[in-house]
């Protein structure tokens, strides 16, 4: 039995200016959890870290899609606790933690899931801060028309450099953005470049020192961010969008990869495909992800992945 999936995939190169484009560069989609880089950036510039005093690996896990491991939960408390906001301001809702472990665990222990194992938990205790900060509403955060909700959407228009972008619901609640692919992939660019931001400059460094609390273990993007030693940065996005930023010695490079009917397993193929033709993937051992083994219910192979 065969089955396919198609993409589309978008590099822009250091001049900002297309490197190479796979299916429909202007295809829209919403760039879910992809957008967290972006997403934080109105609250570090409010302050949010020396305001409440939070450590480095606290911010990473705002900008994370966590496994909901103990090290991403007891981080998300501590954000919670120094804000001095209660877990039950959060409005992102529950969900089985995405760590495969964790969910083991829960299932033997007997316990059920908590908002905390949200994997999007430490992205809204920042969204409720930024409100604290600013003596904002904490209840309706999550509404677009809420002054932390239209921070961020300036920042997505002057990273995408779109206008007029519709906003949806994200699985979390939180406002998602429905770009072009083209435009992810230079926002993408963008936060690798060396520039006079020190927005940008503190979340790439935020993020890239801490590859472990913007997944998980195991998990590709805090894999490869490990593996890249700070010259790269990973950030996965539901229904099948990666997105990765890279430091290279020509100029700061940008990637985002789409599949179409969202379908998580064809995506980190595709995204190997692309890493190795390009010269981009960092010395590791990614064999498993450049053709993985699908496997029945007896551990039987019946088939692989293959670009």
């Amino acid at each position: 039995m065969e089955s396919s999936h198609s993409a589309s995939a978008v590099i822009i190169d250091p001049s900002g200016e297309i490197l190479a484009e796979y299916g429909d560069s202007k295809m829209r989609t919403y760039i879910r959890s992809a957008a967290k880089p972006f997403q934080i950036m109105p609250a570090l510039e409010l302050g949010l870290q020396s305001k409440f005093g939070l450590s480095d690996d606290e911010i990473a896990v705002c900008c994370s899609s966590h496994s909901g491991e103990t090290v991403h939960i007891e981080r998300v408390q501590s954000v919670l606790q120094k804000t001095e906001i209660d877990a039950s301001s959060l409005r992102c809702g529950i969900h089985p933690p995405l760590g495969v472990e964790v969910r083991r665990m829960l299932r033997v222990s007997g316990e059920t899931p908590t908002v905390l194992h949200n994997n999007c938990s430490g992205k809204h205790s920042a969204m409720l801060a930024t409100a604290k900060i600013k003596g904002e509403s904490l209840e309706d955060y999550l509404n677009p028309d809420h002054p932390v909700q239209q921070r961020i959407l300036k920042v997505i228009e002057e990273f995408s450099e779109e206008e007029s972008i519709h906003v949806g619901v994200d699985g979390c609640s939180a406002p998602v953005y429905y770009l072009q692919i083209k435009s992810i992939a230079m926002m993408y660019q963008k936060l690798a470049s060396d520039n006079d931001n020190a927005t940008v400059s503190d979340v790439w460094e935020k993020m890239t020192s801490n590859p472990l609390m913007i997944a998980g273990s195991g998990r590709f993007d805090s894999v490869l961010m490990e593996d890249g030693k700070g010259t790269l940065l990973s950030k996965m996005g539901a229904e099948g969008v990666q997105c990765m930023s890279f430091k290279t010695p020509a100029g700061p490079v940008g990637l985002a990869v789409k599949v179409h009917d969202g379908t998580r397993r064809a995506v980190l193929p595709a995204v190997l495909y692309l890493l190795d033709k390009f010269g981009l993937t960092p010395d590791g051992d990614y064999d498993r992800i450049r053709k993985p083994e699908l496997k029945n219910h007896m551990g039987i192979v019946v088939g692989r992945i293959e670009v």
